[in-house]
């Protein structure tokens, strides 16, 4: 089905084509639900059919039930910058995994949603979408703020369980090596492109690594604004020589300290993508696999947990608070964590000033609930430290914001010059760390 079927008309038309020509089904109370960057969401009820039916053809699909069912519709966003050629077959088979991998959790039902359909574009005239089941809960990120602290407490545990099944997952033997996810003929999942542009199928971390780097100067030539930053001086032909020289030496020296194992990453995992029941403060959903991917144990750092103060930011942050957290992150929290709050800056917990960016206390909270839900943290990955400085390294090769349409007609040029300064000046400051 193609865009042109729905020329003059929008998403909610799209979805009704759909489900009438794939489903038989008319549907009813279609609305749009928040948060749809990458993909446009809407729900809807399904009217009653006489017979189950899933679309021929499509791997890992349940039967869309026969009574009426409210029923949730991503269809794809074709300004999100994704692999759209793979994005909708390697979100079903990531889908699919986690399914399997949260399936023995304490909860009244699974927390990811079954898939009941899906289509990836056969041309860039036609829209991807992905039928799923409708999954109860309000947003975490909009109560969670609100929360006592012994209700925060059982969701940190709660997202923790949930984090350590995903990390531990053993993947099918079919699945090898790093990458996104696809499906061979025999609707087996194997490894294929990562939904985001530049990685996979690779044997190893070193040849995700390379061909992110790879990627990124690939994007940074096409950018308006970098350039190809051939414009700076001596920077592209630095970043040319770090590459054929360095790069590959640096990344085989983390596989051998981290020694990595394919491992499932949500790329996205925060209150955000996760619902929860209020009476029962209880999650009932992990939503949103646009990013999801198979990399190392240390690569969810570097995605997620944003919002609970667990992600491992890049050590050329200008933030002397986010300084002190990456490092409480790699070497472990004090049994204070109050003693972290840098000279001049206060903790986010209940000070007026909100000087610091860290609530301290939830930082530690989380840290402790990963630990206690068996977590592999960043304290106990050797080798996370340099991986994490190659991985936000790779992202300044081509910041994403500058392709952003949305972003860059609200930016003024001197906010432009502004972040590519920064940027321009995190990698000069990375390749004299290097020799380079």
């Amino acid at each position: 089905m193609t865009n042109s079927e729905t020329e003059g008309g929008d998403t909610e038309q799209y979805i009704q084509a759909v489900m009438r020509n794939v489903y038989g089904r008319e549907i009813r109370d279609l609305a749009p639900l928040g948060g749809g960057k990458n993909s446009i969401v809407h729900s809807f009820i399904a009217e009653a059919a006489s017979s189950e039916v899933s679309p021929s053809g499509r791997a890992a699909v349940s039967p869309l039930p026969r009574g009426a069912a409210k029923l949730v519709m991503r269809v794809a966003n074709p300004e999100a910058m994704l692999n759209e050629a793979v994005r909708a077959q390697s979100e079903v088979a990531m889908m699919l995994l986690m399914r399997q991998a949260l399936a023995k959790l304490d909860t009244n039902g699974n927390v990811v949603p079954r898939v009941y359909g899906w289509s990836p574009p056969k041309d860039s005239k036609e829209k991807g979408w992905l039928l799923m089941e409708f999954m109860p809960g309000v947003v975490l990120a909009d109560a969670f703020p609100s929360l006592g602290w012994e209700k925060k407490t059982s969701i940190l545990q709660q997202i923790a369980r949930i984090f350590a099944a995903i990390q531990t997952f053993v993947l099918p033997s079919s699945v090898k090596g790093f990458g996104g996810l696809n499906f061979d003929d025999a609707e087996n999942i194997i490894t294929g492109p990562t939904p985001i542009h530049g990685g996979g199928p690779s044997d190893t971390l070193t040849d995700l690594y390379t061909e992110y780097f790879r990627t990124q100067m690939s994007f940074a030539d096409k950018c308006d604004v970098v350039k190809g930053w051939k414009t700076t001086g001596s920077l592209r032909d630095r970043l040319d020589k770090f590459a054929a020289e360095k790069l590959p030496q640096l990344l085989r020296e983390v596989e051998s300290k981290l020694k990595p194992r394919p491992t499932l990453v949500h790329a996205d995992l925060d209150l955000h993508n996760l619902l929860f029941d209020p009476p029962t403060n209880t999650i009932t959903a992990l939503i949103d696999f646009d990013f999801s991917h198979v990399a190392s144990q240390a690569d969810e750092y570097f995605y997620s947990l944003d919002t609970l103060h667990s992600l491992v930011f890049p050590p050329t942050i200008d933030d002397p608070s986010m300084v002190s957290l990456r490092n409480a992150l790699l070497h472990g929290f004090p049994q204070n964590p109050a003693v972290l709050v840098p000279t001049g800056a206060a903790s986010k917990e209940g000070d007026e000033s909100d000087d610091s960016a860290v609530d301290w206390q939830l930082a530690a909270a989380a840290d402790e609930a990963f630990a206690d839900a068996g977590v592999k943290r960043p304290s106990e990955m050797p080798g996370i430290d340099e991986l994490s400085v190659l991985y936000w390294f790779i992202q300044d090769v081509s910041p994403p914001l500058f392709f952003l349409k949305r972003w860059r007609s609200r930016a003024s040029p001197e906010k432009v010059e502004m972040i590519r300064a920064g940027t321009q000046a995190n990698l000069e400051q990375s390749l004299e760390r290097w020799g380079y």
